[in-house]
């Protein structure tokens, strides 16, 4: 599933980060780690599923007791946060006893564990997990960036977050967070894989960067997260600010055209090609209904308009059966 791979590559950034912090600070830590960790996968989901078997549910009841340090519970301490590394032998053999050392420690852990609990979570589902994936991202970005500065920030970034623990699990790494050093580890929302790589180095992956920064973003703030994942919603006119971007987005691809900058034919092999990448990963219809749009938006520039939209609604439909 896209949403646990996405969950899967932020905790693998982490889980590396946090073994280089400790490996050259011990002979015995940076032995064991290099006899079980010869190459670290990025992409790969063996680490958060091993870490997430081994939170049971007295260490996750631990991790969300606010009434005692993270540390300070003996089913964290014993649990191998790397193969042949518990807690407790990383505490006494990389953590220095002061407090700035200790709370950064703490962050890697609480935010380790944070994303193997969201990531077990059976009760929601693809949707609302992936919801609550950036909105902790976000929360966690912006401590990062200081957009949150102080208690009363904090609050008005977890309004949407109704779960009282993870409330309060959120406020701990937050305090924890005041006392790291500002270049101990970074949470950027770009973590998430989209699941369209594939847009790299194309010319459709070079006009979306380019439009993409010239998009107010704070437009979307009275936006209803949920409508925004779904594409109905999105496609639908109903929302003013997305049928502004829609029209801005084939005002450009027009200019662009008739310039000579953009080849027609090249942005149509292109989005032919990606058909195939996005049916793999579930998003062929939300393809089907980018390319209609591009079909307009290129027969309105055209004279030959609707030869346009014929030619790419029959290579589309010849598409769709090659890929049945």
């Amino acid at each position: 599933m896209q949403v646990s791979s996405n969950i899967s590559c932020i905790f693998n950034k982490i889980y590396l980060n946090l073994m280089k912090e400790i490996k050259d600070k011990d002979v015995d830590v940076k032995s064991k780690l290099k006899s079980n960790y010869k190459v670290f996968d990025k992409k790969s989901d063996e680490y958060i599923t091993r870490m997430s078997m081994l939170m049971d549910d007295k260490i996750t009841k631990a991790l969300f007791d606010n009434t005692q340090d993270i540390v300070d519970h003996i089913e964290i301490l014993n649990m191998e946060l790397y193969k042949e590394l518990t807690v407790d032998m990383i505490m006494k053999k990389v953590v220095n006893t002061d407090e700035k050392s200790r709370s950064s420690f703490k962050y890697y852990l609480y935010i380790l564990m944070l994303f193997c609990y969201i990531y077990k979570i059976d009760e929601l589902d693809d949707e609302k997990k992936y919801i609550l994936m950036c909105k902790t991202v976000d929360i966690l970005s912006s401590m990062d960036t200081k957009k949150i500065d102080n208690e009363e920030d904090l609050e008005k970034h977890l309004e949407d977050i109704l779960d009282d623990d993870l409330r309060s699990l959120l406020k701990r790494v937050y305090n924890d967070r005041k006392m790291v050093n500002e270049s101990v580890m970074k949470i950027d929302i770009s973590d998430i894989d989209s699941g369209l790589e594939f847009l790299n180095n194309t010319k459709i992956g070079e006009l979306a960067k380019e439009i993409s920064s010239s998009i107010d973003m704070s437009k979307f703030s009275g936006v209803n997260p949920e409508e925004m994942l779904d594409m109905n919603q999105l496609m639908s006119g109903s929302n003013n600010v997305l049928g502004e971007i829609i029209q801005t987005v084939g005002s450009k691809i027009t200019q662009k055209i008739q310039t000579g900058e953009l080849n027609q034919d090249v942005l149509m092999s292109e989005a032919l090609g990606m058909m195939g990448s996005l049916n793999s990963s579930g998003h062929g219809d939300m393809m089907t209904q980018m390319m209609g749009m591009m079909g307009n938006m290129m027969g309105n520039m055209d004279s030959s308009g609707n030869k346009t939209k014929e030619r790419l609604q029959r290579k589309l439909a010849n598409k769709k059966d090659t890929n049945k």
